[in-house]
Parts: structure tokens; C-alpha cells; sequence
């Protein structure tokens, strides 16, 4: 009997060919056992094939095919055999034909081949990440030292942008992975919005952040500390020039003077002598002085909430400040204008006195006895010593003159100082003592100013007069022109001036830029 014919299936791989082999084999030799003849026939029944033959058109004794066909994992196999009168199979042979076959584990190749080229790209683009991203860092750790704001940002975006990438990738290979394996998709834990915000992205986000703003406020104190050294520079330098005018000014003053011996005291005087240069160190000592008691009483002011705008209009009214700040120098000018009243006079008007008349030459030395005397004392050592000498009663004088009644009251609430005066004592305060430092200053310049033989005069800058270099100075640096690229006006005296001679002290002005004339 002729082998039953046996369909192969399409090649896809060489495990194909190998699973189908093995099938086809086990075919073959079930289906030789089954053509060796009648498995378990009865013996006992030899004729029946011939007696059913011999009938001769018997309906059921026809000889005819059989076929029995099964299926090996998907593959057919057919069996045909003509067993005339046999007799049915055994059950033996039913139960082996029709078993079922075993369930195979192998995969399908075509899936692996398709799994192996998607790991291969994914692993690809994973290096190309990874790589950008080492990139993106590297020009992100450049961007802090030193700190550019720009690059940072940019370097920053691109970090984001392949900690992005690569969570990308993560969630493209699920979902292909799962479309080749016919499994539903797991997101795991991503997001619906399918934007991957990952914690230690936010985190490093939070980092760079405070990162920035330290960054920032560093930078403001910087700005800071430069901006003050920039002030003391400036500072320093105006310093410096004035050094420079003074010491230009003083040889050309001993040039002139000191040279031919033309200055009448040199022979009256020995070499400690009162000098143009003397008085005016002690001149610029007691503006310094000045200024600071001023400061105090802005501050007493401020603390008995004084209208200051008003008060500085008090002053010296209608004057255009360029910066409110600039009030003080009316506060410097009233203090000032007090203090200075009465310099002409050899006694400030305390007392008459005709010593400088009937012996001049024995009044100039004792005026400079008692500067170099007076210079090294502290004041109030020198009032406590002998409370009714005549520079304590200068300063009896000068503080009633400054200090008026509602000025004490809003500062201190009584007249204590006040009525300690006017009975003859001196008050033991703190701000007492602040103006005894002001009146020795004051009266250490007039009895050097009366030192000399002629002596030295003191002059004001009338308010209106155009500025005149020679003999003024302004108080703040680069206001000498005014908005017509002229000459400016003075607007108040802040320190009075001196001459002794031809010697000339600049007297301190606050300068008016606004041109009142275009108004």
C-alpha cells in the first residue's frame, strides 16, 4: 500500500523545518503499523473477506476506502487504506490515532525576530540619550563658574528635554512590546497627560532654583559692596584734589609771601607763630565739628517729628535743593550762622575790652598763648576748672542763641539746660557736652584769627551772587554750572570764609543749578 501523502508547511525559520520533521516521522511510522494488515483480526473467521466478496453487489459487502484523516499540531496528515472486509479497529488503535497531541512552548520565530529589533533600536536610542544628556550636564555645570544666566537656562532646558527622551523611550517599548505580544498596554505608573515629570527631576528643578536665587542675592551684595567702595573712591578723590588745590595754593602763597619775608608778623613772631595755613586747619577742623553737631540735631528733630521741610524754609526760605537730602546744608548753615555771629569783635561782644587797643602787640600774643593753650584741654575740663572764664561764658552765650526755648522743650520736654545756664553753671548732659566741642572749635579759630597783626577778617557769600571760584567753594562737587551751562547762583552760606592778608579761607556755599530767570 502506497504511503499516505503528507502536506509540509510554509518555511519561516529552522525551527519550523525542525518541528515539522519531527511530526511528519511520527506520521510515518503509525502509518506503516496500520498497513501491515488487521490489528488484532479474529482467526477464527479466515473466509470472511471471501464470502463477502463473493456476493457479488452485496450492499454491505462492497469492497471500499476508508480513510482516516488526524491533525499533528496544525499540520494535516492523511491516511488512506483499502481494507475491504476487514473487520473495524482495535481500540488500541482508535485511542493511539486519535490522542491528542502534546501543546508545543516553543515561541513563534517571527515574534522573536521582531522583539530582537525593537530591543535593538531602543538600546540605540538609549546611548544616543544617555549621551546627549552627559552633554547637556557637562554645559550646565559650565554655566555656574562663572555663573552665565543665559546658558544656564538653555543647558537647563536641554537636561529636561533628554530626562524627557528617555522616559519616552521607556513607554514606546512598553507599548510596542505589548502590541507584538497581543498583551494590553501597562502604563505603569505614567501619567495620562503622557508628560514625564519624574520626582528627581523636580527635585534638581527645585536645587537650580535655589541654586539661581543664592546666585542673585549674592550678586546684590556684590552690586552693594561695589557700589559703596565706588562712593569712598569718589570721595577719596574729591579728598585728594582739595589736598592738591591746598598744597598748589600754599606754594604759591610762600612764593609770594613767605619768600621775600613781605609778611609783616615774621618778625614780630618766632617760628611758632600764628600762620595763614594754621588758621586754616583750624578753620576746616571746626566746619568738621560742625557737621557733626548738626547730624545730632537732625536727629533730635526727627525724633520729635519735626516738619523739616518747613523748618529748612524757616532758614533760609525759597531755596531749590536738587535732593531732598540736601537739606541739611541749611540745618550746617543755621548752626553756622549762630555760632560765627560776632567773629569781627575781639570778645564776641561779651565784654568791652581795650587791651587790644592800648597794646596790640601784647593782646596778639596773648590771644595765641591761649589757643596753644586751650588746643590740647578738653572743654568741659576747662569750664569745670574755672566755670566763669571768658570762653564760658562764650558758651553760655552761643548755646541760649542756638538752642532756642521750643527747640529744648521738644527735645528734652523742660528748660533744664536752660535755666542751668541762667544761673551760671553748665549742664552735664550728653548733648552739652556735643556743643562744648562746637564752641572750642569756634573760639580756637578767633583768637588764632587774632593772633595776627592785621587780623583776620571773616565775609559771607550773599544769596543771588554768581559763583566766583576764587573765594568760594561748593559744597557739593559738579553743581558750579548751572542748567544754562552758566556760572550757578548761591543759595545759602554754609561756612563763612576767611582773609589774613592777601591769604584767602574759600567760604563753603550750597549752589542753585534752576535758573529762576526762565521761570
Amino acid at each position: 500500500m502506497p504511503n499516505s501523502p503528507c502536506e509540509s508547511p510554509q518555511k519561516a525559520s529552522n525551527i519550523a523545518d525542525f518541528v515539522h520533521r519531527i511530526y511528519k516521522r511520527k506520521s510515518s511510522k503509525l502509518s506503516k503499523r496500520y498497513e501491515q494488515g488487521p490489528l488484532g483480526s479474529d482467526e477464527s473467521n479466515p473466509t470472511d473477506g471471501d464470502a463477502s466478496s463473493s456476493g457479488g453487489g452485496g450492499s454491505g459487502t462492497a469492497s471500499r476506502s476508508r480513510s482516516t484523516e488526524f491533525s499533528v499540531e496544525g499540520h494535516p496528515m492523511s491516511f488512506i487504506s483499502t481494507i475491504g472486509n476487514s473487520k473495524p479497529l482495535l481500540p488500541a488503535a482508535h485511542a493511539l490515532l486519535d490522542s491528542p497531541s502534546p501543546p508545543s512552548t516553543l515561541p513563534d520565530p517571527s515574534l522573536v525576530v521582531v522583539r530582537v529589533r525593537v530591543l535593538e533600536t531602543l538600546v540605540t536610542n538609549i546611548f544616543s540619550a544617555l549621551s546627549s544628556l552627559k552633554g547637556a550636564y557637562m554645559q550646565l555645570q559650565a554655566a555656574h563658574s562663572p555663573y552665565d544666566h543665559v546658558k544656564h537656562e538653555i543647558a537647563d532646558k536641554a537636561v529636561v528635554s533628554e530626562i524627557r527622551r528617555l522616559s519616552g523611550l521607556k513607554h514606546s517599548f512598553l507599548e510596542r512590546d505589548a502590541i507584538v505580544s497581543g498583551q494590553p498596554v501597562d502604563y505603569g505608573e505614567r501619567q495620562p497627560s503622557r508628560s514625564p515629570e519624574p520626582t528627581s527631576n523636580s527635585q534638581s528643578s527645585n536645587a537650580y532654583d535655589d541654586a539661581l536665587n543664592s546666585f542673585h542675592s549674592e550678586i546684590q551684595k556684590k552690586n552693594a559692596e561695589l557700589e559703596s567702595m565706588r562712593e569712598m573712591l569718589a570721595e577719596s578723590t574729591r579728598h585728594r584734589e582739595k589736598l592738591e588745590k591746598n598744597v598748589k595754593r600754599l606754594e604759591e602763597w610762600i612764593v609770594r609771601e613767605v619768600a621775600p619775608c613781605s609778611f609783616e608778623t615774621s618778625s614780630t613772631f618766632d617760628i611758632g607763630g600764628p600762620t595763614p595755613l594754621l588758621l586754616e586747619s583750624a578753620v576746616h577742623n571746626a566746619y568738621e565739628v560742625s557737621k557733626a553737631f548738626t547730624k545730632l540735631l537732625l536727629s533730635l528733630m526727627k525724633a520729635a517729628q519735626w516738619d523739616l521741610d518747613a523748618a529748612s524754609d524757616s532758614i533760609e526760605l525759597g531755596v531749590s535743593y536738587a535732593k531732598r537730602s540736601h537739606q541739611k546744608y541749611a540745618f550746617e548753615s543755621y548752626v553756622c550762622q549762630q555760632m560765627w555771629n560776632g567773629f569781627e569783635n575781639d570778645s564776641f561782644y561779651i565784654f568791652g575790652s581795650l587791651s587790644s587797643v592800648l597794646d596790640p602787640e601784647q593782646h596778639q600774643r596773648e590771644c595765641f598763648d591761649e589757643y596753644m593753650d586751650m588746643k590740647a584741654l578738653d572743654p568741659l575740663e576747662l569750664i569745670s576748672v574755672n566755670p566763669d572764664c571768658v570762653f564760658g561764658k562764650f558758651c553760655h552765650k552761643k548755646f541760649l542763641q542756638l538752642v532756642h526755648p521750643k527747640m529744648e522743650t521738644s527735645f528734652f520736654g523742660n528748660f533744664e539746660h536752660r535755666n542751668q545756664i541762667t544761673e551760671g553753671s553748665h549742664p552735664n548732659s550728653q548733648f552739652y557736652q556735643s556743643f562744648l566741642k562746637l564752641a572750642k572749635s569756634v573760639w580756637l579759630v578767633h583768637r588764632l584769627a587774632f593772633s595776627f597783626s592785621s587780623p583776620a577778617s571773616i565775609f559771607l557769600a550773599p544769596r543771588g551772587s554768581v559763583f566766583n571760584p576764587k573765594c568760594m567753594e561748593s559744597v557739593v562737587p559738579g553743581m558750579e554750572i548751572n542748567d544754562n551751562n552758566e556760572l550757578a547762583k548761591v543759595g545759602l552760606t554754609v561756612m563763612p570764609g576767611f582773609r589774613v592778608d592777601k591769604f584767602v579761607i574759600k567760604c563753603l556755599v550750597y549752589l542753585e543749578t534752576l535758573d529762576r530767570s526762565t521761570e
